[in-house]
């Protein structure tokens, strides 16, 4: 009688009759094994990438935008903050400028007062001769001239004659200080005749809108403020010429401050009505500001570069204006504030003599 023995089967695998276990059964478990393997794997550096990201403070893209935002809002903050700092700063400069402006108004004012003040105290005294006068010049002065003085060939008879010298010689000083672009449409020659011409026009205007209102009043040829000033800026030999620096002009200003306060005041009258000077010179006179000669004795030019003062259509017809249109039209700018292009055009189609018009105003 035989016995069969029943032996148990293994839930993982098949046994065969040698106890060996089946190619298929390992693959199968090397597989899972490996699976296991790679998902330890995959869970380790996933769990190390968690802990990096989490130490420098960026969990999630969503708190990387929060950041990104919060820093974009306080740069805004501090655009804003420096900006309004700017402004304020700006504001500043600008009272500051205004306060400037106005504290040097004031100043001109007061030296202008100061001027006329002396003037009238030396109209009645006599005021020392010039140093730079020699004694040469005043000997020739007292006999030879016999009160006759000379720019260049040109006597010099009116007292409207001696600012007009007094402006020439200012306006070479500053044609050799600044260089200015030529004017092509500005050909006019002036000689002591046309200026003397031009401060005549201005003077006899009552202005309303330059410090000296009113008809400007200039000493006579005979005052010794005039004949001070002619003193330097002429000569009493007929063609000798005469030549004007700084230190004169300095000298000019303290001893003869009435005639120093009449060419700043026609200089002021002709930059307002373009036209009556040419356009050349005028720009030059509007370079330089009273007084014309600073402390360290240079002349006082504000504007190196300066512009072009009216139109050459306003030029134009200015020149081709009659002396009684052209006082017209200074009147209009000067005592009624008319714009100059507006002035000349009324001035031009007017046929009446100065005073006429004036009296039917």
């Amino acid at each position: 009688m035989v016995l069969y023995v029943k032996q148990p089967r293994c839930s993982m695998y098949d046994v065969n009759m040698e106890n060996n276990i089946l190619p298929e059964k390992i693959a199968e478990a090397l597989k899972q094994f490996d699976r296991q393997k790679q998902s330890e794997e995959y869970h380790t550096v996933s769990n190390n990438a968690r802990e990096i990201v989490s130490a420098i403070g960026t969990d999630t893209p969503t708190t990387i935008l929060l950041d990104i935002r919060h820093i974009l809002s306080e740069i805004n903050t501090a655009i804003a903050r420096q900006n309004q700092k700017s402004d304020e700063m700006i504001q500043f400069i600008l009272e500051t400028m205004k306060i400037q402006e106005r504290s040097t108004e004031q100043r001109h004012n007061e030296m202008l007062a100061f001027m006329n003040k002396v003037s009238d105290s030396t109209n009645r005294g006599h005021i020392s001769q010039s140093p730079s006068v020699s004694s040469q010049m005043k000997s020739l002065s007292m006999t030879e001239s016999d009160g006759r003085y000379y720019y260049k060939g040109d006597e010099i008879k009116t007292n409207q004659a001696v600012v007009a010298c007094f402006l020439m010689h200012l306006d070479l000083m500053i044609s050799r200080t600044i260089t200015m672009s030529n004017d092509i449409t500005d050909t006019s020659i002036m000689e002591l005749k046309d200026w003397s011409s031009a401060v005549t026009i201005l003077r006899e205007i009552d202005s309303y809108i330059t410090p000296n209102r009113g008809i400007l009043s200039i000493p006579k040829k005979t005052s010794v403020e005039c004949t001070n000033a002619l003193d330097i800026i002429a000569s009493p030999v007929p063609g000798r010429t005469v030549t004007c620096k700084t230190e004169h002009i300095k000298s000019l200003i303290a001893t003869c401050p009435t005639i120093a306060n009449c060419v700043e005041e026609i200089r002021l009258r002709a930059i307002a009505c373009p036209g009556i000077i040419p356009s050349s010179r005028l720009r030059r006179l509007s370079a330089i500001s009273f007084p014309y000669v600073r402390r360290d004795d240079m002349l006082n030019i504000t504007e190196h570069s300066p512009k072009f003062i009216g139109s050459t259509v306003l030029h134009e017809s200015v020149r081709q204006m009659n002396t009684q249109q052209r006082k017209i039209y200074a009147q209009l700018v000067l005592g009624s504030s008319i714009k100059p292009m507006i002035a000349s055009t009324t001035a031009s189609n007017c046929k009446l003599d100065f005073k006429r018009w004036k009296e039917d105003q």
